[in-house]
């Protein structure tokens, strides 16, 4: 899907994204350098590690999916080499087993971003075997990878029927209906998918960015931390909180949360650079240079880090330095310019 639809970012943005190659949540959530798609793309890094983040959680979930549809479609097969015979000399239908390798088809397809080919597998799937939850919802998925949210969320709601208990899918109803604006439907949807596994962060961290940016700061707050307590080891949580915390003006707190993330992951070289943001922002240039000078330490060609600093310099009165950190981010990446004063 395009994400100009997941996330609503400005058509300019969507631009950038989409001269650097980077079209869709798949692409996104996959994506191994941040910091290199920054200097490309010209999109502030902590929104990239943002965006990033809720790009891996929708992939993530379809992805469980499908690996637990896997088993089952394995134990399915080996029961229906059993009852084969028994189901020819009864005169039932073969539709059960013709579904089965359409299903795995279209994940296949799926799998490697042929949203039309998976479509048109699933579509077949769903016909011959219209009871099975699983296929409404996996259908689903590819229309919703297509942009076809109508599609995704009529399909999401006929696995739901037969199956109301499944949490995937109502992360997947709320996901597409976010999509189509119905930010409240979509919230009503995580939290049925809490209520059934409450044990499951990434259903808190769905719930918690819906929540978010509705600016339910505090209850989206409460989500994340939910989601940390479940999985204190995970960094990308307490940035979830940082970010949360910084919209809400507590400063202090995110500076927290950030400082939570890199203890956990002292080696981000983009986490030093969040941090030595909110730092900046804060005033606290001395604490800023420290930051961006750890992200350099990690990545010395980190263009927006050299950047940054540069900014920092400027601030505490050494200039040439500054200049110097200005002319190095320009040496990496041309389009990151000296500002004019």
């Amino acid at each position: 899907m395009r994400l100009s639809r997941v996330f609503g970012i400005s058509p300019e943005f969507a631009a950038r994204l989409d001269d650097a190659h980077v079209r869709t949540l798949r692409d996104l959530a996959n994506a191994a350098d941040l910091q290199e798609l920054s200097e490309r793309s010209q999109v502030s890094l902590d929104l990239l590690e943002e965006w990033q983040a809720t790009a891996r959680i929708k992939v993530a979930v379809a992805r469980r999916r499908r690996k637990a549809i896997a088993v089952l479609v394995a134990v399915t097969a080996i029961l229906l080499a059993t009852i084969a015979v028994w189901s020819y000399k009864k005169g039932l239908s073969h539709r059960l087993d013709e579904a089965i390798p359409l299903y795995n088809l279209g994940n296949d397809r799926y799998d490697h971003g042929d949203y039309d080919d998976a479509i048109a597998e699933y579509r077949k799937a769903v016909a011959l075997k219209p009871e099975d939850a699983d296929y409404h919802d996996s259908f689903g998925n590819a229309l919703y990878g297509k942009g076809d949210y109508d599609g995704a969320i009529a399909e999401f709601r006929k696995a739901l029927a037969l199956y109301p208990r499944d949490a995937e899918a109502h992360i997947n109803l709320g996901s597409a209906l976010d999509n189509r604006g119905d930010h409240d439907g979509a919230i009503a949807e995580y939290r049925k998918a809490v209520a059934l596994k409450p044990n499951d962060p990434d259903n808190h961290l769905a719930l918690g960015y819906a929540l978010n940016q509705k600016g339910d700061h505090d209850d989206a707050i409460a989500e994340f931390r939910k989601a940390v307590a479940l999985k204190p080891d995970d960094p990308g949580n307490h940035i979830f909180i940082g970010y949360a915390l910084d919209q809400t003006g507590d400063h202090n707190g995110a500076i927290t949360e950030y400082q939570e993330a890199l203890a956990l992951k002292p080696d981000k070289a983009p986490y030093h650079l969040i941090l030595g943001r909110i730092l900046y922002d804060k005033g606290d240039y001395h604490g800023a240079i420290a930051e961006y000078r750890k992200a350099l330490a990690l990545e010395p060609d980190f263009a927006l880090a050299h950047y940054n600093v540069g900014l920092a310099l400027a601030r505490t009165g050494r200039r040439q330095e500054a200049a110097r950190e200005f002319r190095q981010a320009n040496r990496v990446n041309p389009s990151l310019k000296p500002p004019q004063n």
